[in-house]
């Protein structure tokens, strides 16, 4: 895998946020590597010899001077594409800390637009990697940090979810609580949970079938001016323009 291969080496070349248009496309090699984030959405690649299905949650490496062909339905991505690297295997990257891995992506890409710096990028990159290979050893896992996530994923669109209401259900202490989501994740408990509201909202305004109303109730917002504002801040650009940019 790529992320415990000796010795690897690259420089970056751009970090970008794409939305996929659906449908089944052949893609000729380009000149350089691709390594992939998905924000939501479905794909299929064909790749290699290897079909590899990428959904939410899920990474992709694709080789420099590689051609593909994929199967896109309502898939966005953050993209690292770099050059000069020295690993030639197109794969699939899983990982147990999707909202995470999530978290990296966003940093960097919100540092690319900030600062242009390869050198930054690259210390993220090397990071996601660290992380992968000490969860790819880890043998016990904090059943109940586990336990808080499946509350939050289940229960994200009440509007009332609260830190006190998780302490409550999963009898895990305040405390106890936000010190295993930043020591995890690196952010507080309520950033989790508008992350994990963000990406739930880009993944319905993807698929156009819900109005920008319509998806901050269903994504725990009770108030929609104030879903806009996150949604803006969190993305660069308000849920209308994200519809328009992908429907019109």
């Amino acid at each position: 895998m790529i992320y415990n291969f000796e010795n690897i080496s690259f420089q970056i070349l751009s970090v970008s946020t794409v939305v996929h248009r659906d449908g089944f496309f052949e893609v000729a090699g380009r000149p350089y590597d691709a390594l992939s984030f998905k924000l939501g959405g479905h794909a299929v690649f064909d790749i290699d010899g290897k079909r590899i299905v990428n959904d939410r949650g899920d990474m992709i490496f694709i080789p420099a001077n590689m051609p593909y062909k994929v199967d896109y339905s309502s898939a966005s991505s953050i993209v690292v594409h770099l050059v000069n690297c020295n690993y030639g295997e197109a794969e699939k990257i899983t990982t147990e800390q999707k909202e995470l891995m999530e978290t990296r992506f966003f940093r960097m890409i919100n540092s690319w637009q900030e600062k242009h710096s390869a050198n930054k990028i690259k210390s993220y990159v090397y990071g996601i990697f660290d992380l992968l290979d000490e969860e790819a050893t880890i043998s016990a896992v904090d059943q109940e940090l586990l336990r808080c996530i499946k509350y939050i994923e289940d229960n994200y669109t009440d509007p009332d979810l609260s830190v006190e209401g998780i302490c409550k259900y999963t009898h895990v202490s305040h405390s106890s609580l936000q010190r295993r989501f930043h020591s995890c994740f690196g952010i507080p408990v309520t950033q989790y949970i508008q992350r994990l509201r963000m990406n739930k909202a880009l993944d319905m305004l993807s698929e156009g079938k819900a109005s920008v109303k319509e998806t901050a109730f269903a994504c725990g917002f009770a108030d929609e001016k104030y879903f806009s504002r996150v949604f803006k801040k969190t993305f660069g650009y308000s849920p209308a323009q994200f519809v328009k940019k992908i429907f019109i």
